[in-house]
């Protein structure tokens, strides 16, 4: 967030390109992780009150444990792809004329979306339907 506030005031991004790499590939990795979340808690919610005496009952710190290692997982596999592209060619993060630093590879903003954003939107929608209708 401090690095966001810093571009905001100054109106580009004052660092170099590796350092824009590793900001915004935990950036994305962050938002990721955000957005997975709220969507296994949509579904928690789900099975909650649909199976209220199963799923409510059933638990156990091992299984939110896993539930937070797999969605950090699926987080870092999503940004994975952005912090390579970026070292292989730093063109792909960051525009040294303009001094700006976002993904501009358009595999990989396709791809990001998609699974970072339009999967778990699809599964909130759908939980949250189910739940009103539960």
């Amino acid at each position: 967030m401090p690095i966001a506030v810093a571009v905001e005031f100054i109106g580009y991004f004052p660092f170099d390109s590796l350092t824009c790499n590793i900001w915004l590939t935990f950036d994305v990795c962050c938002c990721t992780s955000s957005i997975w979340h709220m969507s296994v808690m949509s579904l928690n919610r789900y099975q909650t009150l649909r199976y209220p005496l199963k799923y409510g009952r059933n638990k156990r710190r091992s299984l939110v444990t896993y539930k937070i290692i797999t969605i950090w997982i699926i987080s870092f596999a999503i940004c994975l792809p952005l912090f390579i592209l970026a070292l292989i060619d730093s063109s792909n993060v960051y525009n040294e004329k303009t001094r700006a630093c976002f993904p501009t590879h358009r595999t990989f903003k396709i791809y990001g979306s998609f699974v970072a954003f339009f999967i778990p939107l699809i599964i909130m929608i759908v939980t949250y339907a189910l739940t009103m209708t539960a």
